[in-house]
């Protein structure tokens, strides 16, 4: 699926006046203010046994001090950086704009939500742990033993790069959060190359600007989420790339490469695959390139394959063994729910553990909450773009068909067929932080098309304004235990 990029122009009907943009944006805040009064998705937390708001795993906590108006400087000063970036076309300043935005939104509270990240310290407990095994690959199985729940439940790859940039600063645990963060703001960067490959330049400095601001990058990007994203980011502009551009094969297997590392640094990266192979697969059946679309996909598993073998054969590291370890230890944990997995699982006559049975988390609630907490984590005004936007595409025949529509619409069934198969109860506005860049391109296309009008300018300011204020607002007022 070759073309030349370009934002697609939206047919004459669906060219609506600005001011219904700000009606839909206030009846969003009407169910947002709504789904917190009325606790719509309540779930009793461990800690203290307080009743959680909405977003999911978030309670009222406000918290403010005098950074908070230092904070609330910097982060209108972000909001410009990032508006001026889009609007001259300097992608180095949506750049510039998340590195302070995530620097004023974190150190805005203090205490426990300041920098470092609070659960980064837990993970370098872990990780110091692990780094005292006679062999850290070879015997992670058996190191991750006296871990914690956390480590047990993941691959190792996180925790090896933790364990040398340890070393590298000798503990010092700011050194570490600043190079996290770095990784979180270079998820910026990519998302700019994804959407440019789809769309057009200006798409992808918007799409630059509203990650700039997003709340979930400013909250979470400093925490090993924001390694996550990068990573899940790298491996879906790879696929595109490999889709759209004239010469496939570079990165067909650097989509491939990229896929092998994200399995070793996070299962739930494994989305990605999905998404590249029904994106490819829709490209396929939109401009009938069936032998194009079927090699790269044969060249990106293969890519991937060769990598883990490679990988397991030089240091030992048991691929299977770790995810078996990871599968059964997610079967302890107080939230586990029941989901595709666990279903199949139990079908033959297996992992019937009690904690299935006794789940606090809801199924029919979460997988709804979900779908909530990853469009309020995404900034309130860029999820109303992104429908106004996803609209248009599903019902225009033009814009299905463009490497574009294909792009967006693939996302979405990938999106919604992992969300309700209900592997991730909760925390999703953090674990799913790689997922925001997906919706963000639709959105993107949807602003540069408004910015372009003759309310554009303001349409522009006042959203990335309202999502960078909404960052603020979130941290300062509610705590997030992760």
């Amino acid at each position: 699926m070759v073309e030349t990029a370009h934002t697609p122009a939206a047919p004459p009907r669906w060219r609506r006046w600005a001011g219904n943009f700000y009606v839909q944006l206030a009846a969003a805040y009407a169910v947002v203010a709504a789904a917190v009064y009325l606790r719509a998705f309540p779930f009793r937390s461990h800690y203290g046994g307080k009743i959680w708001l909405t977003p999911l795993n978030a309670y009222w906590d406000p918290r403010f001090t005098p950074w908070a108006v230092v904070a609330a400087v910097a982060v209108a000063v972000a909001v410009l950086l990032a508006v001026w970036g889009v609007r001259t076309r300097r992608l180095w300043l949506p750049i510039l704009s998340a590195a302070l935005g995530i620097a004023a939104v974190n150190f805005a509270p203090g205490g426990g939500r300041a920098f470092p990240f609070r659960w980064l310290e837990r993970t370098l407990f872990d990780t110091r742990l692990l780094f005292r095994a006679p062999d850290v690959f070879a015997g992670y199985v058996e190191a991750t033993r006296a871990a914690s729940c956390h480590c047990r439940t993941r691959p190792g790859l996180l925790y090896w790069v933790l364990g040398a940039l340890d070393r590298v600063f000798v503990q010092n645990v700011y050194a570490i959060e600043i190079v996290i963060a770095a990784a979180a703001v270079a998820s910026v960067l990519l998302l700019y190359f994804g959407t440019r490959a789809v769309a057009d330049k200006d798409s992808g400095l918007a799409a630059a600007g509203l990650f700039a601001v997003a709340p979930a990058l400013l909250i979470f990007g400093p925490g090993l989420d924001g390694v996550n994203c990068l990573i899940g980011t790298a491996v879906i502009v790879a696929a595109l790339k490999a889709a759209t551009s004239e010469r496939p094969w570079p990165w067909s297997i650097a989509a491939g490469v990229l896929l092998a590392i994200a399995v070793t640094t996070s299962y739930l990266l494994i989305v990605t695959a999905a998404f590249a192979a029904a994106f490819l697969l829709a490209g396929a059946l939109v401009t009938r390139r069936w032998l194009r679309a079927a090699a790269t996909v044969i060249v990106m598993a293969a890519a991937a394959a060769a990598t883990l073998a490679a990988f397991q054969a030089a240091t030992g590291y048991d691929h299977i063994a770790v995810f078996k370890r990871a599968y059964w230890a997610n079967q302890a944990l107080p939230s586990a729910g029941a989901n595709v997995i666990k279903l199949i699982v139990r079908a033959f006559g297996a992992g019937g553990e009690a904690a299935v049975e006794r789940a606090q988390r809801s199924y029919g609630i979460f997988v709804i909450g979900n779908l909530y907490a990853t469009f309020f984590a995404m900034g309130v005004p860029a999820a109303v773009l992104y429908f106004r936007e996803i609209r248009t595409v599903i019902f225009e025949k033009e814009l299905r068909r463009s490497p574009y529509g294909v792009t967006a619409i693939a996302f979405l069934i990938v999106f919604l067929a992992y969300n309700f198969s209900g592997l991730v109860l909760g925390e999703v506005e953090r674990v799913w932080l790689f997922l925001i860049p997906g919706f963000l391109v639709p959105a993107a296309v949807q602003l540069t098309r408004m910015a372009r009008g003759p309310y554009g300018p303001k349409v522009l300011t006042v959203t990335l304004a309202l999502c960078g204020a909404q960052a603020l607002l979130y941290n300062i007022l509610l705590l997030t235990p992760f």
